[in-house]
């Protein structure tokens, strides 16, 4: 076991001091051929051998590098197609069919009543689905498309997804022709609208305007 040892010790010391050696004779060697002294006339093998050694002594010392210059290259493009085939891999989008079963309902603000009599609109939110069993009053924070990030407007249409999240039609529409799920909540919309009734249902249902004395 000792000896062992010591035998591998001294096979690392010696490839040391081949590295050592190789380093030292490839600049010596660049220096004979570049330097004017060789002579490819009066002793042409050995010139041709000494710049194939030269020339695989370069791939060697250049080859870290080149490795490194093809990682930072390439792996940008190897995620990107690794990205591109688990996006295929994914849900893909909704058909138009699909997408015409979800309903629609008109979003109403609310409306305050100041002590001077005068009506502003306020920032409670406001009622979707008014007139209906699912009717339900809206937060502020919640009265915002999470798609263009703009606030619902008095009587905007709006469609619910299947997990009851509310969008604007038009943004929504375009969603989920590219990937059908919800953007919230990442549920998707087939499996809860497929056994639904393929006819589209309006459930726009007009309504007055709901005030909060």
């Amino acid at each position: 076991m000792l000896l062992s040892a010591r035998i591998n010790a001294l096979f690392d010391h010696f490839k040391m001091a081949l590295d050592c050696f190789f380093a030292v004779w490839f600049v010596v060697g660049n220096v004979w051929i570049f330097g004017g002294r060789s002579s490819a006339v009066d002793a042409p093998n050995l010139y041709r051998l000494c710049i194939v050694f030269l020339t695989f002594s370069c791939i060697g010392y250049a080859m870290p590098f080149i490795l490194c210059a093809m990682i930072c290259c390439c792996l940008p493009c190897i995620i990107s197609v690794m990205g591109f085939r688990e996006d295929t891999n994914n849900t893909r989008g909704a058909t138009s069919e699909s997408i015409n079963t979800l309903p629609t309902y008109k979003f109403k603000t609310k409306k305050r009543r100041h002590g001077s009599g005068n009506e502003a609109e306020g920032q409670e939110g406001g009622i979707v689905a008014a007139g209906t069993d699912k009717e339900r009053s809206l937060s502020a924070e919640d009265a915002v498309c999470c798609i263009c990030l703009a606030k619902y407007a008095h009587n905007e249409e709006l469609r619910e997804l299947p997990c009851t999240h509310c969008f604007h039609k038009e943004c929504v529409d375009k969603w989920l022709k590219i990937n059908a799920l919800c953007p919230l909540c990442k549920a998707e919309i087939a499996s809860s609208s497929g056994t639904s009734d393929t006819r589209h249902i309006d459930h726009t249902v007009p309504t007055q305007e709901i005030e909060m004395h």
